[in-house]
């Protein structure tokens, strides 16, 4: 048995990483006033093992201690990229709610295309800090900040607000566009549910990213529009079985009789399935959930 203190064997390069790793866990999971002091350098010792110091970064989110928050920043920055960057952009969104000021002055500090950037904007969607959405809108219109808008878009979601629908549309009929922001788009209109998200889905119903026309068919389904049946109905020919199970279920939630002869042909003769769902057991679902209503 290891006669060492943990905080000693902690600080021995010489421990397996495993030992140390597990007494990090123990000094975080103590009531020792000296564990932070311990724990902290480590996080920013870039020698120090990856693992170590992913472990100690969860350990101190776990003790909801923010003084670990400046450090997350400055790995973010300096390790750009890494599996280690990952876990702090993490820990920063958890601890969001109560770090909104200090994420606002690093935003405006931070440059495009990086992970400090990318975790930046999407803690600040986290944060519930209503102040940020007057700099973050003026991001996402600003070309330099492109490959975030994404990430933008899904943080002023989380803050309650959207950029103009006119603007949203234009987007997601370019098919140029990045097809992440576009499913995001539709997703954003989708939960909750925004007036005249219908017929936005309906214009990119046969869209030529597998990706958007299956998140619009999702959110016909979500939206509760009875309309949205006969153009789901005429697109249940899709060549892809994964937008067909879409189609059937989306069917099922709105709940229209209308849908039954068909969903019950494509029962019977469709053999598609994707992710282990097939086209027949969507059907099932769909026609279940129809009678149920009536």
């Amino acid at each position: 048995m290891n006669a060492q203190t943990p905080f000693a064997i902690l600080r021995d390069p010489g421990q397996d990483l495993q030992v140390r790793c597990q007494a990090a866990w123990r000094i975080g999971q103590s009531d020792d006033v000296l564990a932070v002091a311990a724990l902290l350098p480590i996080v920013d010792a870039a020698a120090a093992p990856e693992e170590l110091r992913a472990t100690i970064i969860e350990v101190l989110r776990d003790r909801n201690d923010e003084r670990v928050v400046p450090a997350l920043l400055r790995v973010l920055a300096r390790e750009d990229r890494t599996p280690l960057a990952e876990v702090c952009g993490l820990a920063l969104a958890h601890f969001a709610p109560t770090i909104g000021s200090l994420l606002l002055d690093t935003l405006g500090a931070i440059e495009p295309a990086t992970y400090l950037a990318r975790f930046t904007i999407m803690a600040l969607g986290y944060s519930g800090d209503h102040r940020a959405i007057a700099a973050l809108s003026t991001m996402f219109h600003d070309e330099r900040w492109v490959t975030e808008r994404s990430t933008i878009l899904d943080a002023l979601h989380q803050l309650g607000t959207l950029p103009p629908l006119k603007e949203l549309l234009a987007i997601l009929r370019d098919s140029r566009q990045d097809r992440l922001l576009r499913d995001g788009i539709v997703s954003s209109l989708t939960f909750p549910c925004t007036s005249g998200a219908t017929e936005i889905f309906l214009s990119v119903l046969r869209d030529a990213d597998e990706l958007v026309r299956t998140s619009a068919i999702a959110g016909l389904g979500a939206c509760g529009d009875a309309s949205a049946v006969a153009p789901l109905l005429q697109q249940l020919d899709d060549p892809r079985a994964p937008v067909r199970i879409e189609i059937a279920l989306a069917l099922g939630r709105l709940g229209d009789v209308r849908a039954l002869p068909a969903l019950q042909a494509a029962r019977n003769n469709d053999s598609g399935s994707f992710m282990g769902l097939t086209v027949h057991e969507a059907c099932n679902r769909a026609i279940m959930l129809i009678t149920r209503v009536q």
